[in-house]
């Protein structure tokens, strides 16, 4: 299961080729991956690119994820993302923890949303999946620093990807989830 140190490292979010009729490419995933591990990369996160995930259907994120984990095998810890969306979190969330991975990042959320729903619907959403969670924080408006550093110290979250241009406000939160 994936750790906070294991975060420590480089993440390498991989991409998804599709062919020219949009079918996703298990082949090229295959190729993709074996490429990236044959060179040293222990740490794959598959559906994690805003394009990606949120483009997918149920049944091609399950294989994507699938392939991923066969072509890895022991060889890299795979975290894909799940979402966007709370229910869909949900679905993805149950796909991943069947595949066995390490863990997953929910991605950022998209529409309308407040600070309190994000809060726990996050909250509970790592408590239903089950699984060791990075966060993805993209926006402050609804995911404040202070409720940001409450969720890093939730039991099963490990990490947090900070996308947001404020290098004073990742030190804090940084500071108060410890």
């Amino acid at each position: 299961m994936l750790t906070a140190d294991d975060c420590r490292s480089v993440l390498v979010v991989a991409i998804t080729p599709r062919l020219p009729d949009r079918s996703v490419d298990l082949v090229g995933v295959r190729g993709n991956v074996r490429y990236l591990v044959d060179r040293g990369v222990d740490f794959l996160m598959p559906e994690c690119g805003t394009g990606l995930v949120y483009d997918a259907e149920l049944g091609e994120y399950e294989a994507v994820v699938a392939a991923f984990m066969d072509e890895a095998g022991g060889d890299a810890l795979v975290v894909p993302g799940i979402g966007p969306g709370y229910g869909r979190s949900l679905e993805m969330g149950r796909i991943a923890r069947n595949l066995g991975v390490a863990g997953v990042m929910i991605m950022p959320v998209v529409g309308p949303a407040s600070a309190g729903g994000v809060t726990v619907g996050i909250g509970n959403l790592v408590e239903r999946v089950g699984l060791p969670t990075i966060l993805y924080q993209r926006r402050l408006d609804i995911m404040p620093p202070d409720q940001v550093s409450d969720l890093c110290r939730l039991d099963g979250v490990v990490g947090l990807k900070y996308a947001v241009d404020d290098i004073g406000v990742f030190r804090r939160i940084a500071t108060a989830a410890g």
